[in-house]
């Protein structure tokens, strides 16, 4: 401003001031800009970092010289990285008013991870002990487990046993659990679980080779015994035998001798198997009328007083009359000469011989079982109420069949007589 004074004298006197308007005063700022922090999407959560930075971390400024041209700046260039694909920034953000004065405000942008990774694990699996390749299948079980995670890399564990160690059960085992563990590279984790079963539901495989079923051996025949065991589960707790395999059979005694192989294995499946043997015996079919010992046939002779009937290996001679009902009386006596108890005699198969054929259609009794008790008697009727055929004229053959299949004969001749 120029002022300008003018006395009376006219003399005129000039002063010059100036005036100044400085804007000195920075912008002010309000609100702050405010953090911020959003979970990973993996691919550095872009989108969400520029909207923050766009808007100065909500910061907002006000300027009274300026009023509202004021200018925003920031000295972001890039996150800091941490766990997978989280990271974080810190930024000044800078208002600016219209004469070069400035304010600033800080705010952190954080990219976090707190979601847990996801895990697929695999379905319950059940083996069959001792099958082939079942320890494969069970690491190829274990390492089945899958997981992802968005914001980076996952790491599996699980508990999982060694195949060799796992619990051998029975159909009732309630298995193994087995957990799995997804973690992610920033710590956060998921479990889930799956049973194994390692199941031995066979029982062991018993296989007698020595002796045989219904095999007659000699007395005091030295015979080896056999027999194998295969148990490829559990393996094998209790193993019960007549004889252990590789020993002498027991032929010391006549007769039937039975024999017989078990085992259990560690589970509680159990196996038995069982046989007969027979070791040979003397059948002595006593003479008729001697001192002790029933008469082999209830006459003395025949009916036309021909001699006592034979037996051994020779057919018996004696005649009956037609119709009669004949008795038969024997023992079986072992080597000693004494009488073996307890045994089955099949008994009895007529055959009839007619004009010297032999005619098998002639059966008066079908095989049946008889129990011995060293005396047996045997009565063989002839009357139509015992369901048997009169005997005819001709040689009838009586068989007894004893325990191994071996059989002894007794033949009776028949003729036409007054009965």
């Amino acid at each position: 401003y120029t002022y300008t004074y003018t006395d009376c004298a006219s003399l005129e006197f000039v002063w010059t001031y100036t005036y100044t308007v400085e804007d000195t005063t920075a912008p002010s700022i309000d609100p702050e800009a405010s953090d911020l922090t959003v979970e990973c999407d993996g691919l550095g959560n872009a989108a969400q970092l520029a909207a923050w930075l766009a808007t100065n971390g909500g910061a907002a400024a006000s300027d009274i010289c300026c009023g509202p041209n004021v200018t925003w700046t920031n000295n972001f260039t890039a996150l800091v990285g941490a766990c997978g694909a989280t990271g974080s920034v810190e930024v000044t953000f800078t208002a600016t008013d219209c004469c070069g004065n400035s304010s600033d405000t800080i705010a952190t942008f954080t990219i976090e991870d707190t979601t847990a990774p996801g895990l697929t694990v695999p379905a319950d699996l059940t083996l069959e002990c001792g099958e082939a390749g079942n320890q494969a299948t069970y690491e190829v079980w274990l390492a089945s487990a899958t997981a992802t995670d968005t914001c980076g890399t996952v790491a599996i564990a699980h508990s999982g046993l060694t195949f060799a160690g796992l619990p051998i059960e029975n159909a009732l085992g309630v298995g193994t659990v087995v957990a799995w563990t997804a973690t992610d590279a920033c710590g956060n984790e998921t479990t889930d679980t799956a049973v194994i079963k390692l199941l031995d539901t066979i029982a062991p495989a018993i296989t007698i080779q020595v002796p045989s079923n219904a095999r007659m051996y000699d007395l005091d025949d030295q015979v080896w015994v056999s027999w194998v065991v295969v148990e490829e589960g559990s393996g094998i707790e209790l193993l019960e035998a007549t004889q252990p395999s590789g020993a002498y059979l027991d032929t010391a005694a006549a007769g039937r001798h039975a024999f017989q192989v078990s085992a259990v294995d560690v589970v509680g499946n159990s196996s038995s198997e069982s046989l007969i043997y027979q070791v040979e015996f003397e059948i002595v079919l006593p003479e008729l009328g001697e001192a002790g010992i029933p008469s082999f046939l209830d006459r003395s002779t025949g009916a036309d007083g021909a001699e006592p009937p034979m037996y051994g290996d020779q057919p018996v001679a004696a005649i009956y009359g037609m119709g009669e009902t004949i008795s038969i009386a024997f023992q079986i006596l072992n080597a000693a000469g004494l009488p073996i108890p307890d045994m089955d005699i099949q008994c009895a198969m007529f055959r009839v011989t007619v004009d010297g054929v032999e005619e098998t259609s002639r059966q008066v009794l079908a095989w049946t079982s008889l129990a011995y008790d060293a005396g047996y008697a045997m009565s063989i009727a002839t009357v139509d109420d015992r369901g048997a055929v009169l005997f005819e004229p001709g040689y009838y053959d009586i068989w007894l069949m004893f325990p191994g299949g071996m059989m002894e004969r007794i033949r009776i001749q028949m003729v036409p007589g007054e009965a």
